[in-house]
């Protein structure tokens, strides 16, 4: 299908395809997405899957994702393997449901962060912002035979934005309810927080990442117990919450060790945290390992220390938010941190009187949700559609919707997939 007729169809088989700050492994969703008569956005879920990483390839994101420095050479070579990592499972994955008779015609790619920088640099006396991603889209496109959409985070930026979140136009549509105020929490590598209000005047944020989701408790978990995560929170729910080190590192400035001195220039701070691994990083896990020593706790009494700092600032996050609306709301938890049970004990012990659910709750498993909202991202970028979320908030807020600024289209890399007769034979070789 020409790029030309796939922008002119009305009903597009998006799939997204997610990979988090966690890089336990690749999350694919299908999905039909298309527009109502009355604008808004449609989607029905096809099919999704989990690809695990493999050890090794895992082991090089994670490098790369918390290496002060790495070689040019290194980086180029891991995007393209990367991207064809991501192209063979892609294919493997749409061959599968095309035996559904579900086709596969947009393809919409977040790729892996392995350095995200929120913070205002000056470069040659440009101030800059910078967000990285690998996975070479171009790969996907060639492996797959399908077009391409990738670079949000990347687009986020150059458009004056820090690069995350970046899903909040698609949260917003899926998600959002006239009758119900919602917050939805996605606990990933990194915890990100979105409001989702029925009406009530504007707040400065409506959506921003609040602080480390799993990222620690995996980090710990690994060094000290040789353990991937903390399955169901075991471990967290075995030790004992140390008051001592939790007032230690639950202040902001513990991990505000990342400020760029070298040009010996004042630098502008983020109004948000890191969404990388740079703030919430194994140096950062060192630090916080030789603290629990000088306090004498042990291993287990750190990972439920850990766990509940993941859950104290969820709940500051969400308590922000209440001075705005403290009447029918309900949080709504999404990513892989809802498989921590323990941790989602505490969050429910800190939001004591709140309504606290899954969104499976609403329709969407909660694995794969951010793939979906990928695959809108996509679809919103094929079509040119602004995204709605802060239209949405303005008029749900009684703000003049008018008055506020024109709204940015979504923008991504469209990465246009060879010709029939080339991709055949360049897929051959890349097989």
């Amino acid at each position: 299908m020409s790029l030309k007729k796939l922008i002119e169809q009305k009903r597009i088989n998006t799939l997204g395809i997610n990979s988090g700050t966690s890089v336990d492994g690749v999350d694919l969703a299908l999905l039909s997405v298309w527009f109502s008569p009355d604008g808004s956005t449609r989607v029905k879920v096809l099919g999704h899957s989990t690809v695990r990483y493999p050890q090794e390839l895992r082991e090089l994101i994670m490098k790369l994702s918390q290496a002060p420095h790495s070689t040019v050479e290194e980086i180029a070579l891991a995007d393209e393997a990367l991207g064809v990592f991501f192209g063979r499972k892609a294919k493997a994955f749409i061959d599968n449901l095309r035996k559904k008779n579900y086709h596969t015609h947009l393809i919409s790619s977040h790729g892996q962060t392995i350095r995200h920088i929120p913070e205002s640099k000056n470069i040659a006396g440009i101030s800059v912002r910078a967000t990285f991603q690998i996975g070479a889209p171009e790969r996907i496109a060639t492996l797959t035979g399908i077009p391409v959409v990738s670079h949000f985070r990347q687009a986020h930026v150059a458009f004056g934005g820090e690069g995350s979140p970046i899903t909040t136009g698609a949260i917003a549509s899926l998600l959002s309810s006239r009758t119900e105020n919602r917050i939805v929490v996605n606990i990933g590598g990194i915890a990100n927080v979105f409001d989702l209000p029925a009406s009530y005047k504007l707040n400065a944020k409506s959506a921003f990442d609040c602080g480390p989701g799993n990222v620690l408790i995996d980090l710990a978990t690994s060094k000290l117990f040789g353990k991937p995560y903390d399955r169901g929170g075991e471990i967290a729910s075995s030790g004992t919450l140390s008051s001592r080190l939790l007032t230690l590192i639950s202040s902001n400035e513990f991990f505000d060790y990342t400020g760029a001195k070298s040009s010996g220039r004042k630098e502008s701070k983020s109004s948000s945290l890191s969404t990388g691994r740079e703030r919430y990083s194994a140096a950062a896990l060192e630090k916080i390992i030789k603290s629990s020593r000088d306090l004498k706790i042990s291993n287990r009494d750190m990972i439920s220390t850990l766990s509940e700092l993941t859950a104290l600032k969820i709940a500051e996050a969400i308590f922000k938010i209440l001075k705005y609306c403290d009447t029918n709301l309900c949080v709504y938890l999404t990513g892989g941190g809802l498989k921590n049970r323990d941790l989602i004990k505490r969050i429910r012990r800190l939001l004591h009187g709140i309504d606290v659910k899954s969104v499976a709750k609403l329709g969407y498993h909660p694995d794969y949700l951010e793939a979906i909202s990928y695959a809108v991202m996509g679809y919103w970028t094929l079509k040119g559609k602004p995204t709605l979320a802060p239209e949405i908030i303005a008029r749900r807020r009684g703000i003049n919707v008018k008055k506020t600024k024109p709204l940015a289209p979504v923008l991504g890399r469209l990465i246009q997939a060879p010709q029939r007769k080339a991709w055949d034979y360049i897929a051959e070789q890349n097989t």
